[in-house]
């Protein structure tokens, strides 16, 4: 059986968005978040205190002791999690790729631009591949409705999946 979680980031103080879109996603094992509102992960904290959260710090989380990267493995699979600026994945996915499969990471997942990107890269010589996935913004989305990604994850395999949220629910 799959293990599920919700990827969010760039919440910018749409607590209530992100209360919400957590209640409606039933089963979930943890929620990623990938930084651009710790009062956001404050909030998701408290309202759900048996939810598993994982965050790191964005740009725009100042003076955050959240980690600003984080290595973490999920059902056997190694992955880098970030916001993304201090790679400059607005400019290029190449340092994020890199630094990911420098690690022995199968998967990135960052945030930063707004916008959702499901991508495999391959960054070294030897060929192997790296998933980035940027679930787009929640609070503030550059195309379109408030933006999140799922992962249902075993074993043997990653599922990463976009999803809006409906109109009417923000």
């Amino acid at each position: 059986m799959k293990s599920e979680y919700l990827i969010v980031s760039d919440t910018h103080g749409k607590t209530e968005r992100l209360l919400s879109l957590v209640r409606r996603c039933t089963g979930l094992c943890g929620v990623i978040f990938l930084g651009d509102g710790e009062a956001q992960v404050t909030a998701l904290a408290e309202a759900f205190p048996d939810l598993s959260v994982t965050a790191v710090r964005g740009n725009c989380d100042l003076f955050s002791d959240l980690p600003q990267t984080r290595l973490i493995t999920l059902r056997g699979h190694r992955l880098l999690v970030t916001h993304g600026h201090a790679y400059g994945v607005k400019m290029g996915l190449t340092r994020l790729a890199e630094a990911a499969a420098a690690q022995g990471a199968e998967a990135a997942l960052f945030g930063h631009t707004h916008l959702p990107l499901e991508q495999r890269v391959f960054p070294t010589p030897e060929g192997a591949s790296v998933l980035l996935f940027n679930p787009g913004s929640l609070g503030l989305p550059r195309e379109g409705a408030p933006q999140f990604g799922r992962l249902a994850i075993d074993e043997q395999e990653m599922l990463f999946s976009h999803g809006t949220l409906p109109p009417g629910e923000w």
